[in-house]
């Protein structure tokens, strides 16, 4: 029995001194993420925005809190932060510019349509990627196809 105990004992020693998580894994700041997230072409640009970030696992589009012009499936999970920018003045919010965490989704904003003037965003919480962004739909002007940005190699692919 003591043998056991003495073989746990250095079980635990041995483990505690494993190096932590790379860094890969940590999970990004929404201020880092933020930093770098790519909007599609046609979205205004700058900080005239009210930012909203959720972090969430999603695998497919069901898991956005926001509507989404396509369907995509991952082959894993994924973390991810979500994000709807909102550009001001706005009738969707009044809410100050800048960054604003989400910590359930069923308080997420809900805003339908918009175009430019919401955007939907989707970002690797670990690698700080943009894997998708969007500008929601649009029942005002000339029908054309709204804004899609989504970089060579990410996991969302529209099927």
């Amino acid at each position: 029995m003591r043998g056991l105990f003495v073989a746990l004992c250095c079980t635990l020693a041995l483990a505690s001194m494993a190096p932590a998580k790379s860094p890969a894994h940590a999970l990004l700041s929404v201020a880092a993420v933020d930093a770098h997230v790519v909007v599609p072409k046609g979205a205004p640009k700058g900080n005239h925005y009210v930012k909203y970030y959720l972090l969430k696992t999603i695998r497919s589009n069901n898991d956005l809190p926001f509507s989404s012009m396509f369907s995509f499936q991952l082959r894993e999970p994924r973390e991810v932060w979500l994000a709807l920018f909102i550009q001001l003045p706005s009738v969707f919010t009044s809410g100050p510019p800048g960054l604003h965490v989400v910590k359930d989704a069923r308080t997420f904003p809900q805003v339908v349509h918009g175009g430019c003037a919401a955007v939907n965003v989707i970002v690797d919480a670990s690698t700080g990627a943009t894997l998708a962004s969007w500008c929601n739909g649009s029942d005002s002007g000339p029908h054309r196809p709204l804004p899609i940005y989504i970089p060579r190699g990410s996991p969302i692919q529209v099927r």
